[in-house]
Protein backbone atom coordinates (compact mmCIF):
# COMPACT_ATOMS: atom_id res chain seq x y z
CA UNK A 1 0.00 0.00 0.00
CA UNK A 2 2.74 2.47 1.01
CA UNK A 3 4.91 1.93 -2.06
CA UNK A 4 1.93 2.25 -4.42
CA UNK A 5 1.24 5.79 -3.28
CA UNK A 6 4.67 7.30 -2.80
CA UNK A 7 7.97 7.47 -4.68
CA UNK A 8 10.78 7.74 -2.10
CA UNK A 9 13.81 10.01 -2.38
CA UNK A 10 17.25 8.59 -3.19
CA UNK A 11 18.37 7.71 0.36
CA UNK A 12 16.64 4.72 1.96
CA UNK A 13 17.14 2.67 5.11
CA UNK A 14 16.25 -0.78 6.38
CA UNK A 15 15.92 -1.59 10.07
CA UNK A 16 13.94 -3.64 12.55
CA UNK A 17 11.33 -2.74 15.14
CA UNK A 18 9.85 -4.93 17.87
CA UNK A 19 6.11 -4.42 18.49
CA UNK A 20 5.09 -5.45 21.98
CA UNK A 21 2.74 -8.43 22.14
CA UNK A 22 1.13 -9.61 25.38
CA UNK A 23 -1.61 -11.70 23.82
CA UNK A 24 -1.79 -15.45 23.29
CA UNK A 25 1.33 -17.35 22.35
CA UNK A 26 2.26 -17.14 18.68
CA UNK A 27 4.97 -19.07 16.87
CA UNK A 28 6.76 -16.00 15.56
CA UNK A 29 6.97 -14.11 18.84
CA UNK A 30 10.57 -12.88 19.30
CA UNK A 31 12.46 -12.19 22.53
CA UNK A 32 15.04 -9.36 22.24
CA UNK A 33 16.23 -8.16 25.69
CA UNK A 34 17.98 -5.06 24.29
CA UNK A 35 14.79 -3.71 22.74
CA UNK A 36 12.39 -1.56 24.74
CA UNK A 37 9.49 -3.97 24.19
CA UNK A 38 11.67 -6.99 25.20
CA UNK A 39 9.43 -9.44 23.34
CA UNK A 40 6.80 -9.25 20.63
CA UNK A 41 6.37 -9.26 16.85
CA UNK A 42 9.42 -8.31 14.80
CA UNK A 43 8.96 -5.89 11.92
CA UNK A 44 11.47 -5.15 9.18
CA UNK A 45 10.92 -1.54 8.12
CA UNK A 46 11.95 -0.08 4.79
CA UNK A 47 11.94 3.71 5.11
CA UNK A 48 12.91 6.92 3.36
CA UNK A 49 15.96 8.13 5.27
CA UNK A 50 15.30 11.87 4.99
CA UNK A 51 11.69 11.89 6.24
CA UNK A 52 11.31 8.53 8.02
CA UNK A 53 8.33 7.68 5.79
CA UNK A 54 7.70 3.93 5.90
CA UNK A 55 7.73 2.62 2.34
CA UNK A 56 7.20 -1.04 3.21
CA UNK A 57 6.99 -3.43 6.18
CA UNK A 58 7.82 -7.11 6.35
CA UNK A 59 6.90 -9.22 9.40
CA UNK A 60 9.21 -11.91 10.69
CA UNK A 61 7.58 -15.32 10.70
CA UNK A 62 8.61 -18.81 11.73
CA UNK A 63 7.09 -20.12 8.51
CA UNK A 64 9.35 -21.69 5.90
CA UNK A 65 7.20 -19.92 3.29
CA UNK A 66 8.35 -16.41 4.17
CA UNK A 67 8.73 -14.53 0.85
CA UNK A 68 12.11 -13.10 1.82
CA UNK A 69 13.51 -16.63 2.06
CA UNK A 70 13.06 -17.12 -1.68
CA UNK A 71 14.51 -13.96 -3.17
CA UNK A 72 15.50 -14.23 -6.82
CA UNK A 73 17.83 -11.67 -8.39
CA UNK A 74 18.52 -11.90 -12.12
CA UNK A 75 17.34 -15.49 -12.24
CA UNK A 76 19.57 -16.67 -9.40
CA UNK A 77 18.33 -17.65 -5.92
CA UNK A 78 20.53 -16.26 -3.19
CA UNK A 79 19.73 -19.27 -1.04
CA UNK A 80 23.01 -19.23 0.88
CA UNK A 81 22.61 -15.63 2.04
CA UNK A 82 21.87 -15.05 5.71
CA UNK A 83 18.24 -14.24 6.56
CA UNK A 84 18.83 -10.50 7.29
CA UNK A 85 20.51 -10.03 3.88
CA UNK A 86 17.57 -11.75 2.20
CA UNK A 87 15.19 -9.35 3.94
CA UNK A 88 17.06 -6.37 2.48
CA UNK A 89 16.98 -7.85 -1.02
CA UNK A 90 13.29 -8.69 -0.72
CA UNK A 91 12.35 -5.16 0.36
CA UNK A 92 14.63 -3.47 -2.18
CA UNK A 93 13.79 -5.62 -5.19
CA UNK A 94 11.25 -3.17 -6.73
CA UNK A 95 13.84 -0.36 -6.38
CA UNK A 96 16.90 -2.04 -7.91
CA UNK A 97 18.59 -0.40 -10.92
CA UNK A 98 16.98 2.95 -10.11
CA UNK A 99 19.95 4.70 -8.50
CA UNK A 100 18.88 4.37 -4.87
CA UNK A 101 21.20 4.28 -1.85
CA UNK A 102 20.35 2.21 1.24
CA UNK A 103 21.75 2.52 4.75
CA UNK A 104 21.71 -0.50 7.06
CA UNK A 105 23.23 -1.55 10.39
CA UNK A 106 25.57 -4.41 11.24
CA UNK A 107 22.76 -6.96 11.46
CA UNK A 108 22.22 -6.78 7.70
CA UNK A 109 25.61 -5.71 6.31
CA UNK A 110 27.22 -8.48 4.27
CA UNK A 111 29.93 -8.20 1.57
CA UNK A 112 27.97 -10.47 -0.77
CA UNK A 113 24.81 -8.41 -0.27
CA UNK A 114 26.66 -5.19 -1.11
CA UNK A 115 28.12 -6.78 -4.23
CA UNK A 116 24.70 -7.92 -5.49
CA UNK A 117 23.20 -4.49 -4.80
CA UNK A 118 26.01 -2.68 -6.63
CA UNK A 119 25.71 -5.01 -9.62
CA UNK A 120 22.03 -4.06 -9.70
CA UNK A 121 22.53 -0.30 -9.67
CA UNK A 122 22.02 0.28 -5.95
CA UNK A 123 24.56 1.72 -3.51
CA UNK A 124 24.77 0.69 0.14
CA UNK A 125 26.50 1.81 3.31
CA UNK A 126 26.49 0.43 6.82
CA UNK A 127 28.43 -0.59 9.88
CA UNK A 128 29.66 -4.16 9.90
CA UNK A 129 30.80 -6.59 12.58
CA UNK A 130 34.55 -7.14 12.37
CA UNK A 131 34.08 -10.92 12.69
CA UNK A 132 31.46 -11.08 9.94
CA UNK A 133 31.78 -14.01 7.59
CA UNK A 134 33.18 -13.23 4.12
CA UNK A 135 34.96 -10.08 5.29
CA UNK A 136 38.53 -9.79 3.94
CA UNK A 137 41.13 -11.19 6.34
CA UNK A 138 43.02 -7.87 6.49
CA UNK A 139 40.02 -6.39 8.31
CA UNK A 140 39.59 -9.30 10.72
CA UNK A 141 41.99 -8.17 13.45
CA UNK A 142 41.14 -8.14 17.12
CA UNK A 143 42.34 -4.62 17.83
CA UNK A 144 44.40 -1.84 16.25
CA UNK A 145 46.49 0.78 17.96
CA UNK A 146 44.27 3.73 18.81
CA UNK A 147 44.15 6.30 16.01
CA UNK A 148 45.04 3.77 13.29
CA UNK A 149 42.79 2.34 10.59
CA UNK A 150 42.85 -0.48 8.06
CA UNK A 151 41.39 -0.11 4.59
CA UNK A 152 40.31 -2.57 1.89
CA UNK A 153 38.83 -1.93 -1.56
CA UNK A 154 37.51 -4.19 -4.34
CA UNK A 155 36.42 -3.14 -7.84
CA UNK A 156 33.14 -4.85 -8.76
CA UNK A 157 31.51 -3.27 -11.83
CA UNK A 158 32.88 -2.58 -15.31
CA UNK A 159 32.54 1.13 -14.56
CA UNK A 160 35.18 0.55 -11.87
CA UNK A 161 32.76 1.13 -9.01
CA UNK A 162 33.63 -0.92 -6.00
CA UNK A 163 33.17 -1.80 -2.37
CA UNK A 164 35.34 -0.52 0.43
CA UNK A 165 35.70 -1.58 4.04
CA UNK A 166 37.48 0.42 6.71
CA UNK A 167 38.25 -0.41 10.34
CA UNK A 168 39.15 2.44 12.67
CA UNK A 169 40.25 2.20 16.28
CA UNK A 170 39.14 4.72 18.87
CA UNK A 171 38.03 3.67 22.36
CA UNK A 172 36.15 0.94 20.52
CA UNK A 173 36.63 -0.58 17.08
CA UNK A 174 34.46 0.92 14.33
CA UNK A 175 34.04 -0.99 11.08
CA UNK A 176 32.24 0.44 8.04
CA UNK A 177 31.42 -0.93 4.59
CA UNK A 178 30.34 1.21 1.64
CA UNK A 179 29.89 1.19 -2.13
CA UNK A 180 29.46 4.99 -2.16
CA UNK A 181 33.01 5.92 -1.23
CA UNK A 182 36.11 5.39 -3.35
CA UNK A 183 39.56 4.04 -2.53
CA UNK A 184 41.21 7.36 -1.67
CA UNK A 185 42.49 7.96 1.86
CA UNK A 186 43.24 11.44 3.15
CA UNK A 187 45.15 12.22 6.32
CA UNK A 188 43.53 14.96 8.36
CA UNK A 189 44.56 16.94 11.41
CA UNK A 190 42.22 16.43 14.33
CA UNK A 191 42.34 18.99 17.11
CA UNK A 192 41.89 17.58 20.58
CA UNK A 193 41.78 20.18 23.38
CA UNK A 194 43.72 22.66 21.29
CA UNK A 195 46.42 20.20 20.19
CA UNK A 196 46.91 18.67 16.78
CA UNK A 197 46.46 14.94 16.51
CA UNK A 198 47.33 13.28 13.21
CA UNK A 199 45.05 10.44 12.17
CA UNK A 200 47.10 7.51 10.86
CA UNK A 201 46.09 4.91 8.36
CA UNK A 202 47.12 1.58 6.88
CA UNK A 203 45.98 1.30 3.27
CA UNK A 204 45.70 -2.41 2.53
CA UNK A 205 44.26 -2.45 -0.99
Amino acid sequence: IFRNNYIPAQNLSVGESLRKWDGKRILFRIHMPRKKAKSGILQYRFCEADTGYCVDIEYHSASENDPHKFVEIEGTYVSDFLAPAKVVLHLLKPYLNKGYTVGIDNLYTDPRLFEVLLENGTDAIGTVRANKRYLPNVIKVKRLQRGYCRFWYKIITKGKKGMMCVMWQDKKTVCLMSTIHGNAIKEVDERVKGKKKLARNQNLM
